[in-house]
């Protein structure tokens, strides 16, 4: 049986709080078109993986315990809310994380990714700088001209405790996403 997986860091309760009240604030400035997605569904992807089979979803877990095994947990800094992709006609309200944030996943994206390939998981690998951030809400594309300004400063930290193997069931009114398997970082 085939399952969408992907990788990614699971937000703890208080950041979760913390921003279900700042995208309260953002709902009333949208009409309608705006689809805001349920703070369940929060995470931060790391990797998508796509549709595998379940002997690669086997070989991804035993990769995420390989990359956690050697590595310490990261610092996860939010810094705004802004619209996103950047630098491209905005389709989505992200949460983005600082630089730095940024950085330090790229790295942990690119060991997973290169212990993935040697394991014969096939994947298609992006090569772009890798933007850490959260998607709170998704529309059609459009101007920036024409939508509301959303910017605000949401500066939150924490520490990841692991790496999260999760699946996505893509659903009528959105995608649901399950734990597969997890695997806890070095302290």
């Amino acid at each position: 049986m085939r399952k969408r997986v992907f990788v990614a860091i699971n937000l703890p309760k208080e950041i979760k709080t913390a921003l279900i009240k700042s995208v309260e604030e953002l709902k009333p400035l949208f009409e309608y078109g705006v689809r805001f997605v349920s703070p369940y569904n929060w995470h931060l992807t790391i990797s998508f993986l796509a549709y595998q089979d379940d002997n690669n979803v086997n070989m991804i877990s035993e990769a995420i315990e390989e990359v956690t095994s050697e590595l310490e947990a990261p610092e996860i800094r939010f810094e705004k809310i802004i619209y996103g992709p950047v630098g491209k006609s905005p389709r989505m309200i992200w949460l983005a994380s600082d630089p730095e944030t940024s950085d330090r996943l790229g790295k942990i994206k690119l060991s997973l990714e290169n212990i993935l390939k040697k394991k014969g998981v096939n994947f298609r690998q992006e090569y772009r700088r890798f933007n850490a951030h959260l998607t709170l809400a998704r529309f059609q594309s459009g101007s920036l001209d024409s939508l509301p300004t959303i910017e605000r400063k949401f500066e939150k930290a924490f520490w990841a405790v692991s790496l999260d193997l999760m699946e996505s069931r893509l659903q009528r009114p959105g995608a649901e996403y399950s734990l597969l398997s997890s695997a806890d970082f070095v302290k």
